[in-house]
């Protein structure tokens, strides 16, 4: 008998919690509710009790202290967990009574038992497991019965229904001895399909439950909950329907927490054979919209229909799903088989990552995040917006983006953030903005393109947005195109590496997150945080040092050295986010393990390999740089120098082999191994001839596909929008298999015909990577009967889609006989299953499989189709080319200079076309998937461009040219306007300017009187830092302007071949109110001190003002003079009482438009005179004002502190 409660725990926790949480209402409704699930009779909870919760049912014999009863069943129960001895493993959970529901007559207790983890304290969120109590008549002790003992069952049947339902009790009735009875039994019914998880996509929540509810914590019977679910994430989360149907049973109406009823739901499906039945258990009060509280009201997969609790029996916010065939209530019935199709583990089957370790039988398989599980249901009713900012072709300039619209739902809006194609991938920028919640919002959202890292030229601009049930819109909404051309200078790499170090970036391109490493060894990725582990995406290395990069911990798995900064991993054999330890070494040391380990050839393990199979021969050698392999035996083969850890050498013919592998490590020293094997002698199954030209090869008979591999045909197999007759190269889900490294797909024979015949298939793809590394793709052919040699590699391309292979020319085998052949070899066990990002590696699809005739296009094909080969070209020149049928790919090659600001842009005339900039080493890609890119070089060297269509490899043609330009942006200026009429002589000139490539030197500003077209330039030579220029002119005159920048490299911005700011000076001007009385010292009102300032203007050439200032003997006095607009500036003169001679102090304004200050204490009594003129005879105007006030200043001596 297996003890269930040493299974589970370790003791019982006093003070067990009862959760009362209410639930979010986006619709509180007040229609019928239905009715509730029974569960137990109400339950009074005592929360003062000893076990927490301890409640009472109905009316106890007088005398009965349900207080001291719970606490004796507290200690009782946990005196029985510590004589547990014989548990199946090891303590996983802490227990506590989360309730007790007494009989009337106080004999019989229910002791209703939740978990909490033991390491995080946290409540495992499921249906509580059952303990039954008897009390003694003759001592009055209670005895327990725990499932699944003996005698359980029958003292479960006995119990009173005051104290458990009918219902409830029945779940319970066949659970005995679940644990020792389990096996992976087929139900008689077929395994239904087409499940989502029932919570928004995108988003995860823990799987707290399988399994576990008839094998580890006793809840429910295997005949009911064998198919069952829990799912939980510590909040009361929305709910969406798993699969369509109607609504069949349903009620809203218990409290939250409420342990006495159960909200649910239950979805009635006539699209399953039998009808099948959804059942959400646990919902919240009251959130079951009220367009689904009808019998029969139709429910989409996706819709909203509730929000997790933990009403009834439950420990937990959570949600209980399962499907039944066979109603047993209003809302239950025993479970059967599904699957969840965005589950990726044990064929659509979520287990927690213990049951599946504890019960490989039913299901073996642990998600990559552990017990969470990631959704892709994306909702029924979406939320949808539109934007009304930006403009759809609106330019900008200065990075600062202003979005702005309208987003709708049908529960509510939550949440908008902007987000802009990258890279052709939709990427969220900026900040997000919080909604209010209403069917209706709108936002308003400044981004900065900048910050964004948004590429140079056109870029697609959209909106997403989130709704109450967490689901996103769907990508892109309203997008509309503007031009990005904001200059950003990117700041500069923040951990910049000596020559004996190296420096890892968790983003491309050598930003977010980073760490400097040097010399050591860091088993694991906590030794380089913040770089994450699994991040690693970029990374700098000094010229001095080696990085020895693996996939796993303590330098184990995958790996890779690498010697030279790399830009973007994504391209390498070990890729981006892969990297959990590192090693750094002096790159003259020879690493330990840079001698190459040679893997055993086999396709299928204990099958021997023969001479009718194509073989990928591969090894490991995490210290090497490059590698190259050799072949003796009936036929000798040699490999080039690669950095590839494969090579694919097709069939090879009978006979025993000795293979080499040199392996070269960075200081040039070459290591090398050697190993034999044998070739058994094999044909392949005769096939009738076919018959060419042919279109759909695929379905023919004839094919031949590996003994015990993967390939397999499918008919009717939807896949990407198309349902298909193919071959797929997998298991059913994916490419992993315990015993199959790589399988064969054999065409039957066909005579190749004269002139063109060309060979093209339809393929759709699903593996780790499109490198060309692992899970290698390969187009094969035998000719007259001889061993099969490649033709083509597939890498470099798009997964998830259905794509078109290049042409493949087989022309040079007319009149042979040949068969064609579609190689898959995973190369090593890793990244066969679930993948890290999501999803599982699908494996290879191929479809539409046609040999056919027919003369290639003429088109003007240029032969530089790899890095090696680009074509030179120099910036600042445009090149036409051509994208040729199929595959065709363009390499362009240019020289850039440290600082340069360098843009690039695509315009195709046929079909779409991508643009990928690439790093000096021709491979890694700074960015692609726009039409148009730019760079701001830091290092100067060689870069490449790539031209392909969007499509690659199946799209191309003679129609589909294409111009490419590159410039060396120019740096830029821009005049403010000025108004049409100024009333001052002196005109202000601003200006704004952004450096282009080296930054900004100086400035030129011209002037053009009367619009004759004579344009004078200004003060020669502006200074990088101006942006503003005071220009004096004659009255009555009209003068346009213009500016040019010149940045440190001397390109120079051409000047505008018109004015870009007009202005006409006044012809005369109105003088201030003191103009009468104040252009002589006679006749002065004297100046009241301390009081309000007066506005003067300077009205006439060289127009004097003069002001009287009364002092008494030692009084200290300031006259202060504010330049108010117009670029007025003033001459100060001081003069004694009665004397207008002799200056006794002076000052003036120190440039146009600023203001000018004297003091002075006064050395006898009287009337002291001030003469204000203009700085400049001719500045003058009605708006050329100044301020003058006059009195006693005050000054104030702040402390000095020290620092």
């Amino acid at each position: 008998m297996k003890h269930w409660l040493a299974l589970l725990a370790g003791s019982i926790l006093l003070g067990g919690i009862f959760i009362t949480a209410q639930a979010q209402t986006p619709d509180p409704q007040t229609t019928d509710l239905q009715t509730p699930a029974p569960e137990t009779q109400t339950v009074i909870p005592d929360a003062q009790g000893p076990v927490g919760d301890g409640q009472t049912a109905g009316t106890q014999t007088p005398g009965f202290d349900a207080e001291a009863e719970s606490a004796a069943l507290s200690m009782l129960l946990e005196n029985r967990l510590k004589n547990q001895t014989d548990s199946l493993a090891p303590l996983i959970y802490d227990l506590y009574i989360d309730h007790i529901v007494y009989s009337s007559d106080g004999q019989i207790a229910a002791v209703w038992v939740g978990m909490r983890d033991k390491e995080s304290g946290e409540i495992v969120e499921t249906e509580p497991s059952l303990v039954i109590a008897n009390r003694s008549s003759l001592d009055q002790s209670w005895t327990l019965t725990l499932p699944p003992e003996a005698g359980y069952s029958s003292a479960l049947a006995a119990l009173p229904d005051d104290v458990i339902s009918p219902e409830l009790r029945e779940t319970f009735l066949e659970s005995a001895d679940a644990a020792a009875q389990a096996v992976d039994g087929a139900q008689s019914l077929p395994v239904f399909t087409g499940y989502l998880l029932p919570w928004a996509g995108g988003l995860s929540k823990r799987v707290t439950g399988s399994i576990g509810h008839y094998l580890i914590y006793y809840s429910c019977s295997e005949t009911y909950c064998r198919y069952a679910y829990d799912f939980a994430d510590g909040t009361m989360f929305p709910l969406l329907a798993s699969k369509g149907g109607e609504v069949y049973s349903f009620y809203a109406g218990c409290s939250n927490g409420d342990t006495s009823c159960t909200n649910y739901i239950v979805l009635k499906d006539y699209s399953t054979n039998p009808v099948t039945y959804q059942v959400y258990y646990h919902l919240a009060y009251n959130t079951i919209p009220a367009a689904l509280r009808v019998k029969g009201a139709q429910v989409q997969q996706g819709q909203y229909i509730g929000t997790a609790d933990d009403t009834g029996y439950s420990s937990g916010h959570h949600l209980h799903f399962h499907v039944f065939t066979t109603p047993s209530s209003n809302s239950w019935g025993p479970s059967v088989d599904f699957t969840f199709d965005d589950v990726d583990t044990n064929g659509g089957r979520p287990r927690t990552c213990y049951e599946a370790a504890n019960w490989p039988s039913l299901g073996s398989g642990c998600h990559n995040n552990g017990d969470f599980y990631l959704s892709q249901n994306y909702g029924a009713y979406p939320p949808t917006a539109a934007l009304t900012l930006p403009s759809a072709g609106e330019v900008i300039t200065d990075g600062n983006m202003l979005v702005a619209g309208q987003a709708w739902d049908d529960i509510g809006v939550t949440k908008a953030q902007t987000i802009v194609k990258i890279n052709g991938v939709w990427k969220l920028v900026g900040s997000a903005q919080v909604l209010g919640g209403t069917k209706s919002e709108s936002y308003v959202m400044d981004v900065n393109l900048c910050d964004a890292q948004a590429p140079f030229g056109s870029l697609d601009v959209a909106v997403r947005v989130w709704d109450y049930e967490g689901n996103a819109s769907i990508d892109p909404q309203s997008m509309r195109t503007v031009t990005n051309k904001t200059l950003c200078v990117p700041d500069p790499p923040a951990c910049q590496p000596s020559a004996s170090q190296v420096a890892i970036y968790s983003g491309s391109n050598y930003t977010g997150s980073c760490k400097i490493l040097g010399a050591g060894e860091y088993s694991s990725a906590s030794a380089f945080s913040p770089v994450a582990d699994n991040s690693l995406s970029s990374l700098l290395v000094g010229s001095n040092v080696q990085a020895l990069l693996y996939d796993g911990v303590n330098f184990t798995d995958r790996s890779e050295t690498i010697i030279q900064s790399d830009p973007n991993l994504a391209d390498n054999r070990l890729g981006v986010n892969r990297v959990t330890s590192i090693r750094v070494a002096a790159r003259t040391a020879t690493p330990v393990s840079s001698t190459p380990t040679l893997n055993t050839p086999f396709n299928v393990t204990n099958t021997a390999i023969t001479s009718a199979d194509s073989l990928v021969l591969d090894w490991a050698a995490p210290g090497a740089i490059s590698f190259q392999s050799t072949l003796d035996g009936p036929l000798s083969l040699t490999q080039d120098w690669t950095d590839s850890n494969g090579w694919s050498v097709g069939s090879l013919p009978a006979g025993d082999y000795n293979w080499t592998v040199n392996a070269k490590t960075p200081n040039g020293s070459i290591a090398s191994s050697s190993s034999s094997f044998t070739v058994a002698s094999a044909s392949l199954p005769a096939a009738n001839a076919l018959a060419v030209p042919a279109t759909q090869v695929e379905e023919v008979s004839g094919w031949s596909a590996t003994s015990a591999g993967l390939w397999h045909r499918v008919d009717g197999y939807a896949l990407d929008g198309r349902t298909v007759n193919a071959w797929v190269y997998n298991d059913g889900t994916d490419v992993g298999s315990s015993t199959v490294g790589a399988s064969d797909l054999t065409s039957p024979p066909f005579t190749v015909p004269g002139g063109n015949v060309w060979l093209a298939f339809d393929y759709n793809t699903r593996t780790e990577r499109d490198t060309p590394y692992w899970d290698q793709r390969w187009v094969q052919i035998s000719v007259d009967g001889g061993r099969f040699e490649n033709l083509l590699q597939l890498s470099g391309d798009q997964m998830d889609t259905w794509l078109s292979s290049p042409w493949i020319d087989l022309s040079p085998f007319s009149g042979k006989s040949v068969r064609l052949r579609f190689h898959f070899d995973i190369v090593d066990k890793f990244y066969n299953g679930s993948l890290p990002e999501g999803g599982v590696a699908r494996g290879w699809t191929i479809d539409n499989v046609r040999v056919f005739s027919q003369s290639l296009p003429d088109c003007a094909e240029s032969l530089n189709e790899t890095a090696a080969t680009a074509t030179g070209i120099d910036i600042g020149a445009v090149v036409q080319g051509v994208i040729c049928p199929a595959g065709d790919m363009d390499y362009y090659r240019f020289n850039a200079s440290e600082g340069q600001w360098v843009t690039m842009q695509i315009q195709a005339n046929g079909a779409d076309l991508e643009l990928a900039l690439l790093d000096t080493d021709g491979r890694s890609v700074i960015s692609s998937g726009s039409i148009s890119s730019g760079l701001y070089v830091r290092t100067a060297g060689v870069y490449y461009l790539r031209v392909r269509a969007a499509a690659h490899p199946g799209e191309g043609g003679a129609a589909d040219t294409y111009n490419l330009s590159t410039s060396n942006l120019t740096p830029v200026s821009q005049l403010n306007s000025l108004p049409a009429e100024t009333n001052s002589t002196a005109v202000l000139l601003q200006w704004s300017a952004s450096a282009a490539s080296y930054g900004l030197d100086h400035f030129e500003l011209q002037v053009d009187a009367n619009n004759d077209g004579s344009w004078e330039t200004l003060d020669g030579a502006l200074p990088a830092n101006a942006r503003s220029y005071w220009f004096i002119g004659q009255p009555n005159t009209t003068y346009g302007f213009r500016i040019r920048v010149i940045d440190q490299s001397g390109t120079e911005e051409p000047f505008p071949s018109s004015a870009e700011a007009i202005t006409h000076l006044a012809s005369s001007c109105n003088g201030d109110v003191f103009e009468n009385g104040d252009d002589s010292p006679s006749g002065l009102s004297a100046f009241v001190l301390n009081s309000a300032a007066q506005d003067h203007n300077l009205c006439g050439s060289n127009d004097p003002d003069w002001t009287k200032i009364p002092a008494s003997l030692g009084q200290r006095l300031a006259v202060m003079v504010r330049a108010a607009s117009g670029g007025a500036a003033i001459k100060i003169s001081l003069y004694a009482p009665g004397n207008t001679s002799t200056v006794l102090a002076s000052t003036q304004s120190a440039g146009l438009g600023q203001g000018a200050a004297l003091e002075w204490t006064a050395s006898a009594a009287g009337d002291y005179l001030i003469k204000i003129e203009p700085l400049r005879a001719d500045l003058y105007g009605t708006d050329a004002v100044y301020a003058l006030w006059v009195g006693e200043p005050e000054r104030i001596y702040l402390p000095t502190i020290s620092r």
